[in-house]
């Protein structure tokens, strides 16, 4: 199974001066690096009983630049801000869902059914990502900032996430206690997918 393994850290203070911290924070630490910054639009899909989210999965479309990406995720264990859990993406020709991509998956609760599946929520957010070397370890870094949608209702969304790519999760934790020096972090063990549906129970 792939699994994604991250830290993920609510962010306090102005998107503006956060990302302005972030930046003199990773070169004071040496890096020569220039944060790409992305749009990304996200479309997260459930059954009419919201049986992934009972099983604490999530299943999204998301369109980056020209590019649709197709993304399960599935229940895993999150401690102070660390998760880990399994991960499937394709990549899609368009911004359509496609259950044949999903069928031959042995991860489904009983009784799924797939053909009922359809969008509950969106994400929308643009994110200032880098990958860089830290302590033998190779980190996505990515800065968050956007907004949780559904029926009119909107969640603000501003964090960042660590995701190791390849390495030792120690690594990830050195790495946020130095963000955390320049910038008011905390650990979040809230997922974008999580704040997508409680904000659809408030609506």
């Amino acid at each position: 199974m792939p699994k994604e393994i991250e830290l993920k850290l609510s962010v306090v203070g102005e998107s503006l001066a956060v990302l302005e911290s972030l930046e003199a924070c990773l070169s004071n630490q040496g890096f020569v690096l220039e944060l790409q910054r992305k749009p990304l639009q996200n479309i997260y899909y459930d059954t009419p009983d919201k049986i992934l989210n009972q099983h604490r999965m999530a299943l999204r479309v998301r369109k980056k630049g020209d590019a649709f990406i197709q993304t399960l995720k599935t229940k895993g264990k999150s401690v102070s801000g660390l998760s880990e859990r399994g991960e499937w993406e394709w990549e899609l020709a368009d911004n359509k869902l496609d259950i044949s991509l999903l069928e031959g998956l042995d991860v489904w609760p009983e009784g799924m059914n797939l053909e009922s599946l359809n969008a509950v929520f969106e994400t929308n957010f643009v994110r200032h990502q880098v990958l860089i070397e830290w302590q033998g370890s190779e980190i996505e870094l990515a800065f968050d900032q956007g907004e949780v949608l559904s029926k009119g209702k909107c969640l603000p969304i501003k964090e960042i996430e660590l995701e190791l790519m390849s390495g030792e999760v120690e690594a990830l934790k050195s790495l946020a206690a130095v963000l955390g020096q320049a910038i008011h972090l905390k650990a979040s063990d809230t997922s974008k997918a999580e704040r997508g549906y409680s904000l659809l129970a408030a609506s």
